[in-house]
C-alpha cells in the first residue's frame, strides 16, 4: 500500500507524554515515511471527530486513530474553542456524575467509532483504529499494551510505544485497513 503520510489522533498515550518517544514516531520510522500527529492531551472521543473533520487530508494518507479513555467529554463552543471534561481531570465533577454515567460514555464511543469509519470510507481516507492502554470497551480492536511506563509511572514507555507502532505497521502490511 502506498503511504503518503500516516495522521495520528489520540489523547497523551499518542503525544507520548513522559517518554522520550511516541508510537507515531517510531511508526514513521518504520515505513519511512511523514508523520503528523494531532494527538492531544486529555482529548476524548468527540474531540478526534472533530479534529479528523477539520484536517486536510492528502492522497495516500493514512488515519490512524488511538482512541482515549472513555469516560472522557469534550464541550464543542467553536472550530477552534472546546474543553475538555472527564475523570481524569476532576473526579468530583458534578457535571460528569449528574449527566454521564459509563454506559452513556461507551455508547458515545460506539457512535465516535462508527462515524469516524463512516467518514474515512466516504473520503476515500485510509483507516485503522485501536485502542490505547486505559481505555476499556468490548471489542475485538488492538490495544496499546503496557511493557513498561514512562517518566511518570503513568503513560506508556519506549517499549510500549514501540511495540504498538510494530503491531500497526504490521496491520497496515497485512492490510488490515478499512
Amino acid at each position: 500500500m502506498a503511504v503518503n503520510r500516516i495522521i495520528t489522533f489520540g489523547c497523551s498515550n499518542t503525544v507520548g507524554e513522559a517518554c522520550s518517544t511516541n508510537w507515531p514516531k517510531e511508526l514513521g520510522l518504520l515505513l519511512d515515511c511523514e508523520v503528523v500527529n494531532c494527538a492531544e492531551i486529555g482529548c476524548s472521543g468527540r474531540y478526534i471527530i472533530h479534529a479528523m473533520r477539520h484536517f486536510k487530508f492528502e492522497k495516500d494518507d493514512v488515519c490512524i486513530v488511538a482512541w482515549p479513555e472513555i469516560t472522557r467529554y469534550c464541550w464543542l463552543k467553536g472550530e477552534y474553542n472546546f474543553e475538555h471534561i472527564g475523570v481524569w481531570k476532576d473526579s468530583d465533577s458534578t457535571l460528569y456524575k449528574k449527566y454521564f454515567s459509563d454506559y452513556h460514555a461507551e455508547q458515545d464511543f460506539y457512535l465516535y467509532e462508527d462515524y469516524a469509519r463512516l467518514y474515512a470510507k466516504q473520503n476515500n481516507i485510509t483507516y485503522l483504529d485501536y485502542l490505547s492502554c486505559y481505555t476499556f470497551v468490548n471489542t475485538s480492536k488492538h490495544k496499546m499494551e503496557l511493557h513498561d511506563y514512562g517518566t511518570d509511572d503513568k503513560h506508556p514507555g519506549k517499549l510500549s510505544h514501540i511495540i504498538f507502532a510494530q503491531q500497526i505497521r504490521k496491520d497496515i502490511n497485512d492490510g488490515t485497513v478499512f
